[in-house]
Parts: C-alpha cells; structure tokens; sequence
C-alpha cells in the first residue's frame, strides 16, 4: 500500500511559477522554422507561427531566456535589430553556422509578448563589452530621449520593454565558451558588468554563473558577487552532457535526486559564503533537459517517450520541493532539438514532456504545504562526480549514451521512492494538489491519499499521463502519451487511486 497524508495547514513555501520556464537559442531549427517561419502558411505578420506561439501559451510559460547559451559569448546585439533587409549575415562560431540575425531583440520581445512569457536576456560576457551591455538595457528600458531608446522608437516600439531579468554570461567557466575564463576573473568582470547594468537600470534582477561541477568556482565567485546579484545559476543534462546511462532505468530515475543534491550543495555554499542561513539569494537552473542535443537521434521524435516524461517530472517535484531556494528554471529547449514541441513544415508534434508542462501550469498550485509518503523503494548507483565537463574534448570519455570522465566512474547508492510526491495549494481558487509519480517499471499501485482536517471536496479529478509501455512516443501519425481525466474513488474521507506502473498523477481538489 502505498500513501501520502497531506497537511495542507502546514506551508513550505511559496511557488514561484517561473520554475516552469523554457529557453531559446540560436541553435539547429529552435528558432529559425521551429518558432520563426515567416514563410510557413501559418505565420503571422511578425513571421512567428501561429501554431508554435499557441502551443506556448497552452503551457503558459512564464518566462524565456534568450539569446542562449552558447551562441550568446559571440553574439552581438545590435546585428539583431533594425531594418530586416540590413542586418549582418555572421559565422556562429558556437554552432558553426551563418547567422543572419532576421530573428533579434525586437522579434523575441514579440514572441513574449504573443506568448505571455517574461523575458529573460544573457549578456554577452566572452566577446561582449560593458558598453554593449549597457546600451542593450538602454534600448529595451529606457524611456528617455537618448540614442539607443530612440533607437528602439524607430524600430517601432514606443514603450519600454520593461526586461527584469539579466543573466551575466553563459557557462563562462567553459573551455568551449568563447571567452571563457577562471573563476576569479569572471567575478571582477561580471561585478562590473553587473554595475553598468544597474547604472542603466537599477530594478534589473542579476544572474551570476554558477558552475554545477566545481562548488569551488561556485564559492569564489559567490564571494565577490554576493551583495551584487540576485540569483546565481546552474545547468544540467543528464545524457550526452552528463554522466547517466540511457540504458539504465532505475539510474534515470535518479535523475531528480541528482539535482536535488545539486541545488542543496549550491544553496550551502550561498549560506557558506554569506554566512547567513536567510540570504534572498536564489538559485536558477536555467538550462535543464534529460538529454543534451548532440545525440544522433536528437531529432527523432521516437527518442522522446514516457521514460523522458516521468524524468521531466520528477525534476519538476524536485524544483518545487526546493521553491524557498529556487526562483527559477528553464527547459532547454521548447521547441526542436531536445524539446517538447517538434516544428517542420507539416506542422508540430507535442512530445510527451510537453504534456507534462500542460499539468503542472494548469493542475498544481502555488503554496508547497507538508505531505509524507509512504511506499516501497529501490537502491541505485547515482553518478555523484559532477565534474562531468573535465575531459570534454575526450572522445575516450563517452560511454554508456552519457558523457563520463575518463577512466572514472563515481558514484553511490541512493535509495529512492518509488512513489514520487509533492503537494499545493491555490489559496486564490481553494484548490489541493497532489503530484503522485509512480516510478514502479512493472507493479500498478493503489494508493491512498488522506488529507488532514479535509473538507467537503466540491470536485475531485485526477490529471495522468501513461503510456503502456515506457518507449511510447509521440509522432505525426500517432499520438501515445497524452493527458487524461478521471474520478478518484472516496472512502471514509481519503481519496483512493490506481497508479498505473510508470505513471504521472496529480490528484487535484476544489473545495
């Protein structure tokens, strides 16, 4: 028997719904025929198409950050911006290819706007100057009558873009960073970065680079950054960028308590460092997938199946277990690639992850509140040497469909929950959540949920995702994982459910 009392009396923080985030690059066929087809039949006058734009307001995606990742250490704004017809064509030296800068400042804000996301930038910090930082944020939050927010006039967008969120600099620790440095110098630098910046607006909300293989970096930095930023960040891939086995699934199902274990060895070191157990610094993964995007199979929809999803959604349970440290998070990417939406020129397909977003924006609340689970567990070897990225340039060091150091495989036994579960409340709608995962490859469950001091329950729904097997996909011709509706059975007050094996669940009550 498997169970989860929920005391939603007790709260554990608050939500903040930008965990849910996504990103952007200038990457493949993410932007350019993925969200940016102003040839597609279904474009419209800004040259977005209109099903991509509308399968993102579907998820309601709180936040984008743009313009990468990589790409983002050559990138130099004002090529982006302007009379389309006049930009410059440039080598993108991180994705090898020719950039010709038709989708920039100007079409992402466009992009937000029609999606209702909020915008997020990362400033060039590899060939990047404090200047082109500074003019950058002139040109979207200004409103005086200077060159650069005139210049933004001219472009067509009178008001102020209002962008909140800067990131300075992208995996800066990198050698495969242009401009990558060491960890003394990258905090010097983003310092100022990060004083121009204020200097031209002082309500930006600043980013640092965190590095999630090296606490080191980590420290350092946090050390001259502290009382400068807002938030420092992290990345993840488990798979091709990271040191899990494809082949190995009760090791991926680990994956969430990997980055459980990566956001509490940050947030010590922001206690550490700061000496303060309360500090408001907070922390964002703002790149996170299962998979990198240098698999062979990156494009193929059939790689993309139930297994991913219930991943996707256990690190979703884990960032919302951990909301009082975590502010932020964005999904790398949403669209092509490794995302959660396929775009061609027949149309989209929504893969399973897709769907997983669907139910946590639509069905889970906004308040953490205390719950405990009770269920059956499985040990695991969890890889816990995060210095994954060491011997990057190693092709000795790929092995087991993950990126490890070579000669080197470090890792522990974990003991893990089969039954993953988190729940919330939305004190607007007085409604109760509970997310319930069903890690079990093989073994339905029953499982009860009691809810202490419960009231009278006006609607009861459960939200699930399966499949019946764990490869199950999506593709054009067939949709297998998908949403679905059901009534949970109510006995003496507490709600009982059947959680097919390897399932995603949320339990959600309106009182």
């Amino acid at each position: 028997m498997y169970t989860v009392t929920v005391n939603p009396h007790r709260k554990i923080g608050c939500i903040d719904q930008k965990i849910y985030g996504h990103f952007t690059e200038h990457a493949f066929q993410n932007i350019y025929q993925g969200m940016y087809a102003p040839d597609h039949p279904l474009a419209d006058v800004t040259g977005l198409r209109k099903d991509v734009v509308d399968a993102l307001k579907e998820v309601r995606v709180p936040v984008l950050r743009y313009p990468g990742g990589n790409f983002v250490s050559n990138y130099h704004w004002e090529d982006g911006i302007g009379s389309q017809n006049g930009r410059k064509r440039r080598f993108d030296y991180a994705w090898e290819t020719v950039e010709d800068n038709q989708f920039g400042t100007n079409e992402f804000m466009q992009l937000c706007r029609a999606t209702g996301a909020e915008p997020y930038l990362c400033c060039n910090m590899g060939t990047g100057t404090i200047r082109d930082a500074m003019n950058w944020v002139e040109y979207c939050n200004s409103n005086r009558d200077t060159y650069y927010a005139s210049l933004r006039r001219e472009n067509g967008f009178e008001e102020p873009f209002g962008v909140k969120y800067w990131g300075l600099g992208n995996e800066c620790y990198a050698p495969w960073q242009m401009g990558g440095m060491n960890a003394s110098d990258y905090a010097k630098h983003a310092m100022e970065f990060g004083k121009a910046i204020r200097f031209a607006d002082p309500n930006a909300y600043l980013v640092a680079c965190g590095f999630e293989s090296d606490p080191a970096w980590n420290i350092e930095v946090l050390g001259v950054l502290k009382d400068m930023v807002n938030s420092i960040s992290i990345h993840h891939y488990s798979i091709d960028w990271g040191c899990f086995n494809l082949h190995d699934y009760h090791q991926l199902m680990s994956i969430s308590e990997f980055v459980n274990e990566m956001i509490k060895s940050l947030r010590a070191a922001i206690e550490g460092v700061t000496g303060d157990i309360y500090h408001p610094m907070k922390i964002a993964l703002d790149e996170w997938n299962m998979f990198g995007w240098v698999n062979e199979r990156v494009d193929d929809n059939s790689f993309y199946t139930l297994e991913n999803a219930m991943v996707t959604a256990s690190v979703l349970n884990t960032l919302i277990r951990n909301c009082n440290v975590v502010e932020m998070a964005n999904y790398s990417v949403f669209v092509n690639i490794n995302g959660t939406i396929q775009a061609d020129c027949r149309g989209i397909v929504l893969r399973p992850q897709y769907y997983v977003f669907k139910l946590y924006t639509h069905h889970m609340g906004n308040v953490l509140v205390d719950s405990d689970v009770i269920s059956e567990q499985f040990e695991t070897n969890m890889p816990i040497d995060r210095r994954v990225f060491a011997d990057y340039f190693n092709e000795a060091a790929v092995e087991k469909g993950g990126r490890l150091r070579s000669g080197v495989e470090k890792s522990a036994r974990r003991s893990i929950k089969y039954l993953d579960s988190v729940s919330t409340i939305d004190e607007t709608r007085d409604e109760l959540s509970v997310a319930l995962i069903n890690k079990h490859p093989e073994k339905n469950v029953e499982c009860t949920v009691d809810i202490i001091g419960s009231r009278e329950v006006k609607n009861a729904q459960v939200h699930s995702i399966w499949s019946a097997k764990l490869n199950d996909c999506n593709t054009a011709e067939k949709q297998s994982v998908i949403l679905e509706t059901s009534e949970p059975i109510c006995r003496n007050g507490k709600f009982t459910l059947e959680l097919p094996r390897h399932s995603i669940s949320v339990l959600k009550l309106t009182y």
